[in-house]
């Protein structure tokens, strides 16, 4: 999964990854990115940021995610089109976030399987609060292919990895844009 989301979003960037890989001597990966990064891809090739068909918004997010380099890259993706982002790295690190600034979060993104404190888990936690923001499960796992404990309920937005930096910005801004969650607990 982590080679996936690596080729996925070095090919948004209009990049490529070269590896050298011999037997008993082991790999070596060469990504090259054009220089500026995102939105900087050759004009007239289809990168949303570029075109300006992706839309941001100046609402805070709370992106909850395990693996360091996936919750680096969204976050610089989505502070790069004007949103403030909050980062955890599990379910529990999340709720304290979310007491201390949860009136302000309009969405929670989170993985659904995590330590500590699985999506799922974080997502029941929340559906009891007062403050109840939007909610956007992402997952290396298909929806139908969840371990059964972590299964989430029909109808709650779902963004699949590996994603694309135009799927990101566009199921973030899809949900918020969205009716207002109904938090039915999952069962």
């Amino acid at each position: 999964l982590g080679l996936a989301m690596v080729y996925g979003l070095v090919k948004q960037q209009c990049g490529y990854i070269v590896v050298d890989s011999s037997p008993g001597k082991g790999s070596r990966f060469g990504v090259y990115i054009p220089v500026g990064g995102v939105g900087s891809a050759v004009p007239g090739q289809s990168d949303p940021l570029v075109r300006g068909s992706v839309r941001g918004g100046s609402e805070v997010l709370l992106l909850v995610e395990d693996e360091e380099s996936i919750r680096r890259s969204a976050s610089r993706v989505l502070e790069q089109v004007g949103y403030r982002v909050l980062t955890a790295a599990d379910g529990l690190e999340a709720l304290g976030l979310l007491e201390t600034a949860g009136h302000e979060v309009a969405l929670v993104s989170a993985d659904v399987v995590m330590p500590r404190l699985t999506g799922r888990k974080l997502y029941e936690a929340v559906g009891r609060m007062p403050h109840r923001p939007h909610f956007l499960f992402t997952s290396g796992y298909a929806e139908g292919e969840m371990p059964w404990e972590e299964r989430i309920a029909p109808g709650v937005p779902f963004l699949p990895k590996p994603w694309t930096v135009a799927e990101l910005l566009s199921r973030v801004r899809e949900t918020l844009d969205g009716p207002p969650p109904e938090w039915p607990i999952p069962g």
